[in-house]
């Protein structure tokens, strides 16, 4: 199946929730990215969260598929993403949800796990096959040729052929926020873990814009049935709480060396929370492409960002962006550089003090 085929069952899928211009499934490429436009929601497949963590993650899976459910925690261990002791006491469980559309005969969903704060939505839900036996659940953008280790403990078996062996039928299993503009939603990325044949574990990773207080979330699950893609889905809302605090520290931003391509930071600001560290900086530039921020200490180690919210323009005309990074402890003195993450070349330095 070619990646406009696939592209275009998936957006059948999502219709009429979702509108077209906002969501880019990035089929076999699966490349995570933050596109710098006003319209930038990208859904991601499993294989953008093992090309991040590499072995580790795809280990991780058969440690935890013995005990038949996958959590937050579960599929943080051994991610990019990871979820700090203080925020564990946060994570919502028996989530109350609402059936908003009609239902259909191939699977239940449950939303199992949510954990948010004003900037980032986590979530796990659990999508289940309503007849047993019946169906091989895979990702959503998965193939018959792919090795079914990627999201399970099958590893070294073509999905195909396990479905062929075993006389399954293949579902291939997605989902997503749907009100994404009321939550503020700039980036959503999706992990899958398969329980067993015919139950799925979906976690969704949202990157927030503008710290909306709105927690009040729509989700739809779809499955797409193999082999004439024939596709269901269901809708349903819930309501997440958000129990975390969060410590603002401003800092000035002083350049280091020449201007070399128009591009000020006029402040930022570090905003801790029990789940997450943002930095928030306002600057002006001169639009150009593929230019972004990278964090490092004060010893000029690099500090990993690992989401934001793209950028947007301030009424006065100046711009913001919020960078997205693992629980930090940042000294009263970190370094930001304007980075050029297509050439791997830093333009800028700035150095950032506590005010």
């Amino acid at each position: 199946m070619t990646d406009e085929r696939l592209d275009q069952i998936l957006k059948q899928a999502l219709a009429p929730e979702i509108d077209e211009s906002d969501i880019t499934i990035k089929g076999k490429a699966r490349v995570k990215a933050m596109k710098r436009n006003e319209n930038r929601f990208v859904k991601s497949g499993y294989r953008v969260a093992a090309a991040i963590a590499g072995c580790v993650l795809l280990g991780s899976v058969s440690v935890y598929a013995a005990c038949n459910y996958f959590g937050l925690l579960d599929f943080s261990k051994g991610s990019v993403e990871m979820i700090p002791e203080e925020a564990e006491g946060l994570i919502e469980k028996d989530i109350d949800q609402t059936a908003t559309g009609e239902e259909n005969n191939v699977f239940d969903c449950t939303v199992k796990e949510a954990l948010c704060d004003k900037n980032t939505i986590m979530l796990v839900f659990e999508v289940s096959a309503k007849e047993k036996g019946k169906y091989l659940f895979v990702p959503t953008d998965a193939e018959e040729s792919d090795d079914m280790g990627e999201w399970s403990t099958h590893s070294g078996v073509e999905a195909g052929e396990y479905a062929s062996e075993n006389n399954l039928t293949i579902a291939c299993i997605g989902g997503g926020i749907i009100n994404s503009e009321e939550l503020g939603i700039a980036s959503e990325g999706l992990d899958f873990r398969s329980v067993s044949d015919d139950v799925m574990d979906i976690c969704i990773r949202c990157d927030k814009e503008n710290g909306s207080n709105e927690m009040d979330a729509k989700l739809m699950a779809h499955a797409r049935v193999l082999p004439d893609n024939e596709v269901v889905r269901s809708t349903f809302a819930f309501t997440m709480e958000d129990m975390s605090t969060a410590n603002i520290v401003g800092y000035t931003a002083t350049l280091q060396g020449e201007d070399d391509i128009d591009y000020t930071i006029d402040k930022a600001n570090i905003i801790q929370t029990e789940l997450r560290t943002y930095l928030d900086v306002t600057f002006r530039y001169n639009g150009m492409d593929g230019i972004t921020f990278r964090v490092k200490d004060a010893a000029g180690g690099i500090i990993d960002t690992i989401g934001g919210t793209g950028i947007e323009t301030n009424e006065d005309g100046t711009y913001h962006e919020r960078l997205t990074m693992n629980k930090t402890d940042l000294d009263n003195e970190f370094i930001v550089e304007v980075y050029d993450y297509e050439k791997n070349e830093v333009y800028e330095s700035y150095v950032l003090n506590a005010k």
